[in-house]
């Protein structure tokens, strides 16, 4: 294979997809626009109005993108845009920014390189999962997605995430034009399971959830692997394994292995992928206003806690 042809990893592709971003917009209750065919929300609030647009950045020359996000912030009266993109580039260091990032597995690699890619502990605990009959299927039941969904809801409150929109995740389980649910049963038992979604060139992890009664059986080892050999299989170019705090290293510098206890981060290294910084780019355009909301909307929140 020719690596010169082959397109580099971007963020933000998922919302080129009309319908997603349409859809992500509805049940956020954001309002949806484009900046030089960028997909932007506005976030509007009761009274203030228009506190903040969020930019995913993904293509089109960067200083007339630039631009672009000072004429809307003018003509919107915007005191706040954020721009979330994996493209560096000197026009955006002007920017005050915060970093995040994910792991990239790179599916143009024949499948023997990203299984041997993998680390050795993982592949140990998918042959493990193989060896205690965890079974693992796309499924388009209503009655495993309320099985999934309630698992899912356990995970996130047991581990102090922000739960996801019900409505959001039902409508995204029903568009199979850009979502699969990836479930590991132990004989007809959900134990764990995955939604993805679905873009041009990648597939995301977006949701996952897991018994933490089963995790000897490891049910979540088996599901990535499941997923990337599927992924790989249809043809998809890459695989974003969702957020991630970046690889901490040894004095040595070789990477630390969290072993037992370890976090999503950690968890997620293990699959052999890339970390690709993800950067968030802020334009402030009203110091004042963006302050002055800024403390309306925690105000409201403090108040909210206390009903």
């Amino acid at each position: 294979m020719n690596d010169q042809n082959i397109a580099e990893w971007k963020s933000g592709e998922i919302f080129l997809e009309d319908e997603y971003a349409s859809m992500y917009a509805k049940h956020r209750k954001y309002i949806l626009t484009k900046i030089l065919n960028n997909t932007c929300f506005l976030i509007k609030r009761p009274i203030i109005g228009i506190v903040k647009a969020n930019v995913f950045y993904y293509n089109g020359n960067v200083n007339e993108f630039i631009d672009e996000c000072y004429r809307l912030s003018k003509e919107k009266n915007i005191p706040y845009i954020e721009i979330q993109t994996s493209i560096t580039d000197k026009a955006f260091l002007q920017f005050p920014h915060k970093n995040t990032g994910t792991y990239i597995i790179n599916l143009h690699d024949d499948i023997e390189t990203i299984w041997n890619n993998l680390n050795k502990k993982a592949r140990n605990q998918i042959r493990q999962a193989r060896k205690k009959n965890v079974e693992v299927v796309i499924t388009d039941s209503e009655k495993d997605f309320l099985e999934w969904w309630d698992i899912y809801s356990k995970t996130a409150n047991h581990k102090e995430f922000i739960l996801e929109s019900y409505n959001l995740t039902k409508e995204l389980f029903e568009k199979k034009e850009i979502s699969r649910l990836f479930v590991a049963k132990i004989g007809n038992k959900i134990v764990s399971g995955n939604l993805i979604i679905l873009s041009n060139t990648e597939v995301i992890w977006k949701l996952g959830g897991s018994d933490r009664e089963f995790s000897e059986f490891r049910p979540n080892h088996l599901l990535q692997w499941e997923i990337i050999e599927w992924s790989k299989k249809q043809g998809y170019s890459y695989y974003d394994m969702g957020g991630a705090l970046p690889p901490r290293y040894d004095i040595n510098g070789v990477p630390i292995d969290e072993g037992s206890g370890e976090g999503p981060s950690s968890f997620k290294r293990k699959f052999g992928g890339e970390y690709k910084e993800i950067y968030k780019y802020q334009i402030i355009t009203n110091k004042l206003r963006y302050k002055i909301n800024k403390a309306l909307i925690n105000a409201r929140f403090k108040l909210m806690r206390h009903l």
